[in-house]
């Protein structure tokens, strides 16, 4: 899986990085406040959480596949239904991940 037209956000620190940010995505993407709803993921740091107070209910934040895993195998790591549960994630199968 590759994205397409990747972009990258590089914050000079001249004002509030969230209201930076929102200005990259109307001026790149043609984003629309009003309609466009954003999904941000992250490894759950408090300055990307706090995406949630700026946006409001316009974001969505979530944990990112990578520290998805890194928690799994940080709790799971001897566990002997680890591989699956691995499997599960690197299929997508939430619901197998869940039950397993």
């Amino acid at each position: 899986m590759r994205l397409k037209n990747k972009r990258h956000f590089i914050h000079d620190g001249k004002e509030p990085f969230w209201e930076a940010f929102e200005e990259f995505l109307i001026e790149t993407f043609d984003d629309d406040p009003t309609i466009h709803k954003l999904v941000i993921n992250g490894d759950g740091a408090a300055w990307i959480t706090a995406c949630r107070e700026y946006f409001k209910d316009r974001a969505f934040f979530g944990l990112d596949r990578f520290h998805v895993e890194r928690e799994i195998r940080n709790l799971f790591r001897n566990h002997p239904r680890y591989p699956p549960m691995i499997k599960a994630l690197d299929a997508f199968d939430g619901q197998k991940l869940l039950t397993e």
